[in-house]
């Protein structure tokens, strides 16, 4: 199940590793304020994201750059 906001977060990613090609999972989850595994899960399509998870990612995306 592809959603929007997967969809925004794997552009993010894709962006901060142009720049920094070390740049990690982990330090896109802490970005969000998410715990890395529900990052991980989400991307893989094990999971999705709560409305909590989803309100802050979407919060700190239309905040961001770095």
């Amino acid at each position: 199940m592809s959603d929007e906001i997967v969809l925004h977060i794997r552009e993010e990613l894709v962006r901060r590793r142009a720049k920094n090609p070390r740049y990690s999972l982990r330090a896109l989850a802490t970005f969000f304020g998410v715990a890395p595994s529900v990052l991980s899960r989400a991307l893989s399509g094990e999971t999705v994201l709560s409305e909590r998870n989803r309100t802050r990612i979407l919060a700190r995306l239309r905040g961001k750059r770095d």
